[in-house]
C-alpha cells in the first residue's frame, strides 16, 4: 500500500463550506427569531464574522479586546499562536457587524464579547453558539476551523497569492497555507472543462 504523506491526510480532512452552506449561515446569524434577543443576534453574528469573514481562531476570537480593533483604518490586531502579533484587515461585513454591536452592547469589559453574565467569553461560549447554527443549518462539519478554512479557500478561488493569505492566517510555513487552500474535485473538474 502506498504511505500517505503528512499533507495528504491532513489534506483529506481540510473541509470549507461552499456558497450555498456560507448563505445558509448568513441567513441564520442575520436572523432575531431566532437568536430570540437582538444583542445575542448581534453578537453572535460578529463571533462567526471574524472567522468567516477575517480567517480568525477560536481562541482568537475570545480573546479579542475593544482596543485591538482601529476603526479608523479598519484594522484588526490579533494576537495569535505562540503570542505572536499579526494585523487583518477588515472587511465591510465585519466593520459594519462590529458597529452595529458596539451601539448595542453596553458592558464595560476590555473584552469585545462577553458571556450573558457581563464576563469575558469562553471558548466553550463560543463552541455553544457553533451548535447552535450547525443545529439549525444541518451542517454537520461546521466548526470554528471550517469557517477560517473557508476564508483562505475562498481568498485562494480570488487568485490571493499563497504568501498573502499565509500572512493573513498567522502561518509561518507556506505548506500549511498550500494546505488550507487546495482545491476540490468538483472545482478541479470545472477547471478543466472551463477550457472548452
Amino acid at each position: 500500500a502506498l504511505r500517505q504523506t503528512r499533507t495528504e491526510k491532513r489534506e483529506n480532512t481540510i473541509k470549507w463550506l461552499d456558497r450555498n452552506e456560507k448563505n445558509k449561515i448568513i441567513r441564520v446569524v442575520n436572523d432575531i427569531s431566532f437568536w430570540k434577543k437582538e444583542n445575542l443576534m448581534k453578537r453572535n453574528r460578529l463571533i462567526i464574522y471574524f472567522m468567516l469573514f477575517g480567517g480568525l481562531r477560536l481562541t482568537e476570537v475570545a480573546n479579542l479586546k475593544k482596543n485591538d480593533i482601529n476603526t479608523n483604518n479598519l484594522v484588526i490586531n490579533v494576537l495569535g499562536k505562540g503570542n505572536k502579533n499579526r494585523k487583518i484587515d477588515m472587511n465591510r461585513e465585519v466593520y459594519s457587524a462590529y458597529i452595529e454591536w458596539l451601539e448595542i452592547d453596553k458592558n464595560d469589559s476590555p473584552y469585545i464579547f462577553t458571556s450573558q453574565k457581563g464576563e469575558k467569553i469562553t471558548t466553550q461560549g463560543i463552541q455553544h453558539v457553533f451548535n447552535k447554527v450547525k443545529e439549525v443549518t444541518k451542517i454537520h462539519d461546521l466548526t470554528p476551523h471550517v469557517l477560517r478554512h473557508t476564508f483562505a479557500h475562498d481568498l485562494s478561488q480570488l487568485g490571493t497569492s499563497l504568501n498573502i493569505i499565509g500572512d493573513i492566517l498567522g502561518h509561518e510555513n507556506l505548506e500549511t497555507t498550500r494546505i488550507y487552500t487546495s482545491s476540490s474535485k468538483d472545482e478541479r473538474k470545472k477547471a478543466i472543462n472551463s477550457l472548452i
